[in-house]
């Protein structure tokens, strides 16, 4: 779903674009040594990700891969980078984005440890999924919650030629 936010006079408007986090985890591993992201245009390739940050887990994965309409949607992964203790993650519940001049903003909480705090003291490789609508956008932005850049990708890289 698309719809219009309201903008300054003088600037076009902002198209807000549906989202739905997929999944999201702690440890996927090898993690890159920091933020990236990867725009996912097929089930297989959406596969070969959750194999991925599901192999050092010692249970069985015992939730599918969501289905997802690729004529429709992409998928969006953000890794986070290596990070050194378990108290590094995603916030689920917060994810939001628009279209800004042929360009897909997603802004995505994150939370780190406080200063001092005590937590598992081990490798992590936090990442989410995000479903993002086709759109008439050739780049994506990952923001923080304070609009910091975190990562971007170009999606006319991403496609295979054509």
């Amino acid at each position: 779903m698309i719809a219009c936010m309201a903008a300054p006079a003088g600037q076009a408007p902002k198209t807000a674009l549906s989202v739905k986090m997929l999944a999201t985890g702690q440890q996927c591993l090898p993690a890159p040594e920091s933020w990236t992201a990867t725009w996912i245009s097929s089930q297989d390739q959406l596969l070969q990700m959750i194999s991925r940050c599901h192999a050092n887990r010692i249970e069985t994965i015992t939730k599918e891969v969501p289905s997802v309409d690729f004529e429709r949607f992409g998928v969006l992964a953000v890794e986070m980078g290596r990070q050194s203790s378990a108290g590094y993650g995603f916030d689920a519940e917060k994810v939001t984005a628009y279209i800004d001049n042929r360009t897909a903003i997603v802004r995505l909480e994150y939370r780190r440890p406080l200063p001092g705090a005590l937590t598992a003291q081990m490798v992590t490789g936090p990442w989410v999924l995000i479903r993002l609508p086709a759109g008439p956008y050739h780049n994506i932005q990952v923001v923080d919650q304070d609009g910091l850049l975190l990562t971007r990708i170009d999606l006319s890289l991403s496609l295979p030629d054509g």
